[in-house]
């Protein structure tokens, strides 16, 4: 709120004319009620909010922009991603003198696992909604789910294979038909879909389209049996951090039928590794039209 006779220091001229491409918040937490599937789940939301500024004006009201973030977070929203998008618009609406305005919520999505036996745990999952509003009409979405999987070395494999058929010539047959001794790795990994028009983000059909290329997810309380059973599929199915990116381009664009061709699909893939001091990573940013050619 203005008070009367103080000086509004925003307003002023730089002391450098050149304009600033985003100026706004970060970090500013909130607590949230995550909408989307029909569901609601609460956790913590870690806000930024930004807007561009022109070469004439020396700051930006930060007010402005948290404003609309405050009011309309504690709302109840059919799903967040609207919700997003709203607050964008909001805040350009709130200033007047920007060309767009960019918001970004990240939080931590508690997923229930359930083990044969019963005993309930969590899967941590970290997704992020962004929308960029523009003075022209003109507006850019963009949702990321990120979350750690279990891969077991393809190449380790392949030698430790070879040692042992050298070291047990007689069981060369026996050795070619199962999985071999290898090092497993945690691997990170991100998915982003951004310049969609007709799709709303489903958290829980990207967590199961990562499950089909994973076998699982990395839950902290299994039966024995489980647990062995999951390390057994890793290691049946050994990976490379190529193959989990361009295994997970492939499982979205055919699982999500909604995604638009000129759709851009960002895969993060970077394996923590257990035997060497350094992580391996691999990446793939295109549109699902191109991914589609050779799915």
């Amino acid at each position: 709120m203005k008070q009367p006779g103080r000086k509004i220091p925003q307003d002023s001229a730089p002391s450098v004319n050149l304009p600033i491409g985003n100026v706004g918040v970060d970090g500013y937490k909130t607590p949230i009620k995550l909408a989307f599937g029909g569901k609601l789940t609460e956790s913590i939301a870690t806000v930024s909010v930004s807007v561009d500024l022109p070469a004439g004006m020396r700051g930006a009201h930060f007010s402005s922009m948290l404003g609309p973030v405050i009011s309309e977070i504690g709302k109840p929203v059919e799903e967040t991603f609207e919700m997003v998008r709203r607050i964008a618009r909001l805040v350009l609406k709130n200033n007047p003198y920007s060309n767009h305005a960019v918001v970004g919520i990240e939080a931590t999505y508690l997923r229930q696992f359930v083990a044969n036996n019963e005993m309930k745990s969590y899967i941590p999952y970290k997704i992020e909604y962004s929308s960029r509003s523009g003075s022209d009409g003109t507006e850019t979405n963009s949702f990321t789910l990120g979350t750690t999987i279990f891969t077991a070395c393809p190449c380790t494999m392949e030698g430790t294979r070879s040692i042992l058929a050298e070291r047990y010539p007689d069981q060369a047959e026996f050795l070619n038909k199962i999985p071999s001794f290898t090092h497993s790795q945690r691997n990170r990994l991100s998915v982003t879909i951004s310049n969609f028009r007709n799709y709303v983000p489903e958290p829980d059909k990207i967590i199961e389209l990562i499950e089909s290329v994973s076998g699982g997810p990395l839950a902290s309380v299994q039966t024995d049996r489980e647990s062995d059973l999951f390390v057994l599929r890793g290691h049946e199915n050994p990976l490379f951090v190529e193959d989990v990116a361009r295994d997970m381009a492939k499982a979205i664009c055919k699982g999500i039928d909604k995604l638009d061709g000129d759709a851009i699909i960002r895969i993060v893939s970077r394996s923590e590794e257990s035997l060497h001091n350094h992580d391996a990573f691999a990446q793939i940013e295109t549109t699902a039209g191109e991914i589609r050619k050779y799915s």
